[in-house]
């Protein structure tokens, strides 16, 4: 899994902020048409429009902490069914949909630019809008289920762009949390979980086949090591992952064929390459950077063999101090 990080390119703060200024509104005058037709009660109008800010910008630990508040508020004022009328209010159907304006799932998507899904960094999740019409984007997994916690339904650190597979077919309705889940605007795999490989003959074992397995391994002595083991099984990394062994292969092949000196060769007969990051993707096809791997499919299997692969790095500036 990739964290989706705030980088020179992707103002995740401002983001946020500007999703809030554009959704309060509406959900304010919904808020209140809700309470003025009594499809809401009092206590719940009252925490809403108190916490508003804190339920659209809240990070994920403190919007558990304010669904929290409003259970034990409605509560204490004896609202019974304290979902009711949420959905109207907060109200991802209509965010969702491409023709809602002036602000809608198409807009947040374009703002993070995330182009690759965190969950499995398998599948494009690219965001295309031209100027009269909205045509693609991620969906948006709600990490806190919006069935279970409707008033996180259009929360920023609530809406997780990922690709179709993981969000609607693995993830689906499962329940997640952050005690027993990864959520990919807190954390991603980096080095506690690595991808490797088994080759099962001499051919494979040299990248000329493909009858390998890919092993996916977490570092239980890491504090979130049963976090990350729920990830891989809920998106199933090892299973899906074995339908790219030919790219593991195609590296274990570059490796083998050079006696370990790809980058070095490529290196020498391109010395105009600036640095290692350089070389590596022109090498590899990919990232070399943890901040970069949500702009490439397979950036980090890719970087996991090659890093366990172990290629000698040419000796010349910008690239004696670097390591896969």
């Amino acid at each position: 899994m990739i964290k989706i990080s705030k980088t020179e390119f992707r103002d995740l703060d401002g983001i946020n902020q500007e999703h809030y200024d554009a959704l309060q509104g509406d959900i304010l005058a919904r808020l209140e048409a809700s309470f003025l037709s009594k499809t809401i009660s009092r206590c719940q109008h009252d925490f809403i429009f108190d916490e508003i800010e804190r339920i659209l910008k809240g990070n994920p630990d403190e919007l558990l902490e304010v669904n929290k508040e409003y259970k034990t508020y409605c509560s204490q004022h004896r609202c019974k069914n304290i979902n009711k009328g949420l959905t109207g209010i907060f109200n991802y159907k209509r965010f969702s949909n491409k023709n809602t304006k002036p602000y809608c799932a198409f807009d947040l998507a374009a703002k993070l630019d995330v182009r690759v899904c965190p969950y499995c960094n398998r599948q494009y999740t690219f965001t295309v809008v031209t100027t009269d019409r909205n045509i693609s984007r991620p969906e948006f997994d709600h990490f806190f289920s919006q069935e279970k916690h409707p008033l996180l339904a259009l929360s920023f650190y609530n809406l997780v762009p990922s690709c179709k597979i993981c969000n609607s077919t693995l993830k689906h309705k499962k329940q997640f949390s952050m005690d027993k889940h990864i959520h990919p605007y807190v954390h991603g795999f980096d080095g506690a979980v690595k991808f490797n490989y088994h080759a099962k003959d001499s051919r494979s074992a040299i990248g000329l086949g493909t009858n390998m397995e890919i092993t996916v391994t977490v570092d239980d002595s890491h504090a979130l090591a049963e976090q990350f083991n729920n990830n891989v099984q809920v998106f199933k990394l090892k299973e899906i992952y074995q339908g790219h062994r030919d790219i593991v292969a195609e590296l274990v092949r570059k490796f083998y064929m050079s006696d370990g000196r790809y980058l070095e060769t490529l290196f020498r007969s391109f010395p105009q390459i600036g640095g290692y990051e350089e070389l590596y993707r022109l090498a590899f096809g990919n990232y070399f950077n943890i901040a970069d791997m949500d702009q490439r499919i397979l950036a980090k299997l890719t970087k996991d063999i090659v890093t366990h692969l172990d290629f000698i790095l040419p000796v010349a500036s910008g690239t004696e101090d670097q390591t896969p």
